[in-house]
Parts: C-alpha cells; structure tokens; sequence
C-alpha cells in the first residue's frame, strides 16, 4: 500500500474526520437513504467522536501529499451503549467504528488497508460486529463480514437509521 499511510488519530485530527466524514456520508449514502433520513442523521454521522479519537484504536489513512483519505477504528464498547470509555463489553467481541472513505479514494485499497489492520488489532476478539449502512455492505461484506440481520440504529433524539449487522469471525 505505498499510496498511503496508516496513522493512530488524536484530537488533532478532528477536522480533517470530520472532512472525510462528511465527503463520504453525503456522497455515498444518497442513493440508499431518503433525503428526510439524511437531513436527521448527517448531523450526528460527521461529527467525529472524541473518545474514539483519545481511545488509540482509531486511525486516519492519508495520501503521501498528506491528504485524509480514510478514517474508522475499533472498540470492545459497544457503539451506541455509552459516550465515555466503559460502555457495553462483550467478552471476546469487538466492534468496527466509524468507518468512513472519502468519495476521491474508494476502491483504491485505503479502505480495506484499514479494516484489515483494525482486525489484527485486537488480539483478544473472537468474533468482530459491524454496524454497516446500506452502502457499506458490499464493502464490508468483500472482506468477509457476514450480514447478520437488518436493524435500527438509535443515534438520539428521535433520530435513528436503518443498518445491517454484520460479523466476522477472526478465526475465519
């Protein structure tokens, strides 16, 4: 992968995620999603999360030239069960978090670069969840994620967003 580079996010990154965030989501979830759907859950989607960025599972992927092109990371918190550190655990299951790939990077490996380092990095996780968009699913399922189930995301205040969950087993 000598197009790009592999770093742990910090605070520092915070604008450049929400860049990427924002590019992707907006981009690539309107053709899966009504525009009421998006007017509710975009503003809660592109906002990076603060824990994940102090948490050092979370990573930003970048071009040579310093450009942000990919960003997501991983928890053994469940996402959604808590907004500090010490949410839902599960014992030898950890979760895929706030994945997303800037519109002018897909399909070039920066995505799969990152999800396959997320997946060696938890040594101790027998099995990895996934909560996928409706876009995501082609790409998470090219990986080996498995769809589990269709289900509803709660992102507060009202406003949630129909997903998947998927798995993986790392021992697959």
């Amino acid at each position: 992968m000598a197009d790009y580079r592999l770093d742990i996010a910090s605070l520092a990154d915070e604008n450049d995620i929400n860049d990427i965030l924002t590019a992707s989501y907006t981009t690539l979830l309107k053709n899966d999603y009504s525009n009421d759907a998006l007017a509710l859950a975009l503003p809660r989607m592109t906002k990076a999360n603060p824990v994940l960025l102090k948490s050092g599972r979370f990573y930003v992927v970048r071009t040579m030239a310093n450009e942000a092109a990919v960003c997501g990371g991983w928890s053994y918190e469940r996402p959604g069960t808590s907004s500090q550190i010490g949410g839902e655990i599960e014992p030898g299951i950890a979760h895929i978090r706030h994945f997303a790939v800037h519109p002018a990077h897909l399909k070039r490996g920066a995505g799969r670069l990152l999800l396959e380092t997320c997946l060696r990095n938890a040594p101790d996780a027998s099995t990895f969840e996934c909560y996928s968009t409706f876009s995501a699913e082609a790409f998470y399922a090219s990986l080996g994620l498995e769809k589990v189930k269709p289900l509803t995301v709660d992102m507060g205040q009202g406003v949630s967003l129909p997903q998947y969950h998927d798995e993986k087993s790392c021992f697959s």
